[in-house]
């Protein structure tokens, strides 16, 4: 998927992953197939929210390898 905005103006919806304005006070829309929440966006920097993903799956990830 190709992203037309730069990584410091790519805003999205925690919620459903939909593009937002930086504002956070609406879904620009998203691509096929994906529909907004119909609530305020919850707004996030793509790379921000990417990166808390991250950590929490590395997180799951240890707590695995403990059992």
């Amino acid at each position: 998927m190709a992203r037309k905005r730069s990584p410091e103006h790519d805003f999205i919806c925690r919620r459903c992953g939909c593009p937002c304005d930086a504002a956070g006070s609406k879904h620009i829309g998203g691509g096929q197939g994906m529909k907004a929440c119909g609530s305020r966006p919850d707004v996030i920097l793509r790379g921000d929210y990417e990166a808390q993903i991250a950590a929490d799956m590395q997180y799951v990830r240890s707590l695995l390898r403990r059992r």
